[in-house]
């Protein structure tokens, strides 16, 4: 299966529940128990979760086996449990690792050495963020789920035409608007062999994610949850317990498009000689990524109100780490705060960014949602009308 989506592993475990609970010990239990998510996940306020996709392979007798298969997709995702908000970060199967005890490899061969346990140690130390869960999407379990939906409709960009008889592939797909089976579905988001590469093919498996969500909004996806049930229940593995479905289900079961953000790892191509042969990969871009990253990870920062009056902040450094204090105020002018000035503090042993709030009004926590640092304390007042004081420490 060359796509794997958080509709098929989340959104169809996360949309049926609003009608059937996926809990112990039967995923045809009517829901009587709304489980609140703090309960289930020790009052974790985000979860990121692995989503893999896996492939098969054939003998040279043309029989399909799944032992020591690789990840074809590979997607990392984001749940914001508080504002309800989900992030997917495709990561290149091609992408470029060093695979614990095993050495360099591409991304997508951690899980046929050690299965999602080493996929997942393997993404952890590529990106720098803590995987609390997975979810493995089976072989046919695009096909399976876009069938059990009734089909997706997408509108495919340009004619496909491609065959590999020995990986059983046979797409072929006339550009435009159409209404696509799973089989169909399965074709287009596995289809990479243009000029765009596997990047192409990302952008259409996101795309794929979407219209199936789209799909479960819909009326006639009611009719048809007993079927999208057993297809959840036989093509998803995962550690999270059918309770802890059940709940995320609850929570984002009104979840609309606009809630969902994707996002590719940025890369580029690079040919490695290994041995007496060159081996095509794709190696992250550390800049590039740092930022994306910074982008996947960060917290969701409250609007301030229109009625709120533009507020004077001054950022001190406290650190003495050179032009740390501009990167803030650069941020925070952004945000649209009017920094009045940017200056050393009265010394440099700050070990934590201090966030100091005259307006009396709560202001100062929202900075400290903004820069993802500092503990905030209010002060009467200022006689100079700066309304915040950002003294920058050493943690930033």
């Amino acid at each position: 299966m060359a796509f794997l989506g958080i509709a098929a592993g989340l959104f169809v475990a996360l949309k049926v529940s609003e009608r059937y609970s996926i809990s112990e010990p039967s995923w045809e239990t009517s829901l009587r128990v709304v489980v609140d998510p703090r309960s289930v996940f020790s009052d974790k306020s985000v979860l990121y979760v692995l989503v893999l996709g896996t492939d098969y392979n054939y003998t040279n007798r043309d029989i399909m086996y799944t032992k020591d298969v690789r990840s074809d997709t590979m997607l990392l995702t984001r749940l914001d449990l508080d504002n309800k908000k989900i992030r997917i970060l495709s990561i290149p199967r091609d992408t470029r690792v060093n695979i614990p005890h095993d050495g360099w490899d591409r991304i997508n061969s951690a899980f046929a050495i050690g299965g999602p346990k080493l996929s997942e140690e393997v993404v952890q130390n590529l990106l720098g963020i803590p995987i609390d869960y997975y979810v493995r999407i089976k072989e046919q379990g695009l096909k399976n789920l876009v069938d059990a939906i009734g089909g997706i409709n997408i509108d495919v960009e340009k004619d496909m035409n491609y065959v590999d008889h020995w990986g059983h592939l046979n797409i072929h797909l006339k550009k435009g608007y159409q209404h696509l089976n799973g089989e169909k579905a399965a074709e287009y988001s596995r289809f990479r062999h243009d000029e765009m590469g596997d990047y192409g093919r990302i952008e259409r498996q996101q795309k794929v994610i979407k219209a199936i969500e789209h799909r479960l909004t819909q009326p006639a996806a009611i009719a048809r949850l007993g079927e999208i049930i057993r297809v959840a229940k036989e093509n998803i593995e995962s550690n999270l317990s059918f309770t802890q479905l059940a709940s995320l289900g609850n929570l984002f079961k009104n979840s609309s498009l606009s809630s969902v953000e994707t996002m590719t790892l940025p890369t580029l191509p690079k040919d490695i000689l290994e041995g007496k042969y060159w081996v095509s990969y794709v190696e992250m871009q550390p800049e590039e990524a740092k930022r994306m990253i910074d982008k996947f990870t960060a917290a969701e920062v409250p609007k301030v109100m229109q009625s709120t009056p533009l507020l004077r902040v001054e950022v001190l450094n406290g650190s003495g780490a050179d032009g740390k204090a501009q990167e803030v105020a650069e941020l925070l002018r952004s945000k649209g705060y009017l920094v009045a000035r940017v200056t050393n503090a009265d010394n440099f042993d700050y070990h934590e960014t201090e966030i100091i709030d005259h307006t009396g009004q709560g202001q100062g926590s929202v900075i400290a949602q903004i820069i993802q640092k500092g503990k905030t304390m209010s002060v009467p007042q200022d006689p100079r009308q700066i309304d915040i004081t950002v003294i920058v420490g050493r943690d930033m």
